[in-house]
């Protein structure tokens, strides 16, 4: 009987606790609204969800998440020595060197998806 009390009590006192929570919780009307995205990020939000219907619908495979994908598509935007531009095979090959989950042929689709969304004025 003295443990059924205790039990009652005890799950009195946590309901009695979590209610006066909810009730002198914060207003929430009063608080500031959750930052907008800037349009530049949600710009690269939509460029980053073209490359990656692109490289999804040509089937390529990567064991890794997509936003590695995204990191690699951005990769091949940088190409600071032109070798896209001279050497597409090799500039694939050097996607292959950054995920070693991509064939050549994947690493030639990610390049130019990469090129498609991101840097048009890179295309060979």
């Amino acid at each position: 009987m003295v443990r059924r009390s205790l039990a009652v009590a005890a799950t009195a006192l946590i309901l009695l606790a979590t209610g006066g929570l909810t009730g002198c919780g914060s207003d929430r009307s009063n608080s500031a609204p959750p930052p907008s995205q800037s349009p530049t990020h949600g710009a690269e939000e939509e460029k980053d969800a073209r490359f990656l219907a692109i490289v999804e619908q040509q089937g390529v495979l990567s064991a890794n998440p997509d936003v590695n994908l995204v990191k690699l598509g951005h990769f091949v935007c940088q190409d600071d020595l032109g070798i896209l531009k001279v050497d597409p095979g090799l500039a694939a090959a050097e996607l292959v060197s950054e995920d070693h989950s991509l064939s050549q042929a994947e690493a030639e689709i990610v390049q130019q998806a990469a090129i498609k969304v991101y840097c048009p004025d890179m295309a060979p």
